[in-house]
């Protein structure tokens, strides 16, 4: 359970002075991100146990020294 300065900060913000001498009202959140092992894997940018540089190349990456090539081109 949270305690109650937290809650307090929660509703109406807390004030932090940043290194740029900004003073600014900060909202304290939870977050939390659920997904399946199609979006981890998209997330974690890992495709074939990590053969490929994205989960979008069709390249492989010991060809990875090619791209730009002429023969790339085609």
């Amino acid at each position: 359970m949270c305690d109650d300065n937290f809650v307090q900060a929660y509703q109406y913000g807390i004030f932090i002075c940043f290194a740029d001498q900004v003073i600014c009202r900060v909202f304290p959140r939870f977050f939390a991100y659920m997904a399946d092992y199609p979006e981890k894997v998209l997330l974690a940018c890992i495709r074939n146990l990590g053969t490929c540089p994205c989960p979008r190349c069709l390249i492989k990456k010991i060809y990875l020294q090619g791209l730009g090539t002429r023969v790339d081109i085609q």
